[in-house]
């Protein structure tokens, strides 16, 4: 995973850490910083940028876009 908050298998941020998450768990993380795993996250990014609060449903959206279309350019 290329999560940023990733070091040494440890996850750093304050809600998860000190979790040994697995890939699987990273790829669901709604705490993920890091190159865009796919749409959902550049949508994600996008309404963060503009001011505008997550609601109960962006997380599985985030994740339902990140599987439908994900970014090519991405290195695991």
């Amino acid at each position: 995973m290329s999560c940023y908050r990733l070091v040494h298998l440890q996850c750093t941020h304050p809600a998860v850490a000190p979790a040994r998450p697995t890939a699987e768990q990273c790829a669901k993380c709604p705490h993920y910083l890091g190159p865009a795993r796919g749409l959902g996250d550049v949508v994600a990014n996008v309404t963060h940028a503009v001011g505008i609060r997550p609601c109960g449903g962006c997380q599985k959206r985030r994740e339902a876009l990140n599987q439908i279309l994900p970014n090519p350019l991405k290195a695991d």
